[in-house]
């Protein structure tokens, strides 16, 4: 997920056969099949202590490829949107479970404000490149 002061990104990236891309919209079916399985099982204490744990296994191991000026940028940039104590961690990691909060989250995965990107390292285009 990616995160500003104005809006949250939710991403799915799912790397199909070419099978997958003749059935692209059968693939983009399953997807929100199994989002809406997960909006009716997923905004409990569990669940959410379960995804508190995993992001905070991710972030202590993974590893800034950022420069010194652009990771002090970022600690800058996190220091707009949270308060100090989190200014290393920023959006990262997960604090305190509130189910209302989930739940407008989840509310808002829908296939009405969904933008897809298709990509394939097959297609040719007609268009000149810059």
């Amino acid at each position: 997920m990616e995160e500003s002061s104005y809006f949250n990104i939710f991403a799915v990236e799912i790397s199909l056969t070419e099978e997958g891309y003749k059935n692209l919209e059968s693939v983009i079916e399953a997807v929100f099949a199994e989002i809406n399985l997960l909006k009716e099982e997923a905004n409990t204490e569990e669940n959410y202590h379960k995804v508190q744990k995993m992001t905070e296994i991710s972030f202590n191991y993974s590893r800034s490829t950022d420069g010194p000026g652009e990771e002090a940028s970022g600690f800058a940039s996190n220091l707009n949107l949270h308060p100090q104590k989190y200014a290393v961690s920023g959006g990262n990691l997960l604090y305190f479970y509130d189910p209302i909060i989930v739940g407008r989250f989840i509310e808002q995965i829908n296939t009405e404000n969904m933008v897809i990107l298709v990509g394939n390292p097959e297609f040719e285009s007609d268009t000149p490149a810059d």
